[in-house]
This record gives C-alpha cells, structure tokens and sequence, in this order.
C-alpha cells in the first residue's frame, strides 16, 4: 500500500511541474502577443493545461481515498 502511494505521489509531484511548466509557457505567450484572441497552438496548449490539471485532480482524491479510507490509522474510532 505505501508502495502505490508513493508511486502516486511521483505522478502527482511529475505531472505538477509539467502543469507549472505548461502554464508559465501559456501566460508568457498571452501577454506577448495582446492580440485578445488565442491561436490554435494556444488553444491546444490551454487543452493539455485543462487535462492534466483534471488528471493530478484525480489522482489527489484517489490518493486521499487509499489514505483516509476506513482501515486507515487517521479514521476515527468508535468504541
């Protein structure tokens, strides 16, 4: 189990710095060009942003389940 989570969490570290990569690469080409519309290279560029940010969505509540799920150490306790 410690296994997947660390696995996860490479994925999620991995993807991350792609998405923070990816962003910085769209903001500087919006605020170079102020031309008030995108291209299609930008648009597709705003695609892959939207993806992998639903992909590291996912796969943090993924790893929030395995993490708090009920045989978890971190679950209350009723007696």
């Amino acid at each position: 189990m410690r296994a997947i989570n660390e696995s996860r969490q490479k994925g999620i570290i991995s993807d991350t710095n792609k998405l923070l990569k990816l962003t910085t690469e769209f903001n500087a080409e919006i605020a170079s060009e102020n031309s008030g519309e995108l291209t299609r290279a930008q648009v597709r560029k705003l695609a892959q942003i939207e993806k992998l940010a639903h992909s590291i969505s996912e796969k943090m509540s993924a790893n929030a389940w395995v993490t708090m799920g009920p045989q978890s150490p971190l679950s209350p306790q009723f007696h």
